[in-house]
């Protein structure tokens, strides 16, 4: 009688409280078996996602072409060499008058030499200044200039007290200096521009000379 009456009891019983009631060891057997096949079951849905995704990257790295990334200061170097690579010097040394000239595109016409200093050196200033220059070891005594236009080409830019003009060769010439010694002069002949200049005033009359024999 106690047995049935226990059964009628237990069949009531909702499972969820059976479960909690059932013995330790049973219910850790229980827990143990559902985990276990639900762990295998995502393991092998992540090894299938893995392995998609790796074949994935390896069909995709086949059409990519590796660019090589500079470095910053790679990137510094080579705008240097860029604008090394684009600079021009503007002042051209030539071994000879006639080199010279064919560079510039006009002749010139000067003394061979200026007292002492009888080395010349020849040269061209932005492609358009013909330059001569006299010299006695590292000591530089004159230089003349031409180029084409009306412009002052003399690139002295000092000041002088005693500026005068004057005739030579039918040009008017404006002489500088300071006092009586002069060491700048400028005119304009034709369709030339022209100057002459010592490190050393000279008087009047002996610049005068100086500027005869330069066309």
């Amino acid at each position: 009688m106690k047995e049935m009456r226990l059964m009628q009891i237990i069949g009531d019983i909702d499972e969820k409280y059976i479960d909690e009631a059932a013995p330790a060891e049973e219910k850790k057997k229980a827990v143990r078996f559902v985990p276990w096949i639900r762990y295998v079951g995502i393991a092998a849905c992540a090894m299938l996602v893995i392995g998609v995704g790796i074949f994935a990257m390896t069909q995709q790295r086949g059409n990519i072409v590796d660019t090589p990334v500079m470095s910053g200061t790679q990137t510094e170097e080579a705008a240097d060499t860029s604008e090394l690579t684009q600079y021009v010097n503007p002042y051209a040394e030539y071994d000879t008058l006639e080199e010279a000239e064919i560079a510039a595109g006009f002749d010139i016409t000067g003394p061979d030499s200026y007292g002492g200093y009888t080395e010349p050196y020849y040269a061209v200033i932005e492609g358009k200044i013909l330059e001569v220059q006299y010299y006695n070891g590292d000591d530089r005594g004159m230089c003349i200039r031409k180029a084409k236009g009306n412009e002052d080409i003399s690139g002295d830019y000092n000041e002088y007290d005693n500026i005068i003009e004057t005739q030579v060769n039918g040009n008017t010439v404006t002489i500088k200096g300071n006092g009586d010694d002069f060491s700048l002069a400028v005119w304009v002949s034709g369709d030339y521009s022209y100057s002459a200049s010592v490190d050393s005033g000279i008087s009047e009359n002996a610049l005068k000379e100086i500027i005869e024999k330069i066309q």
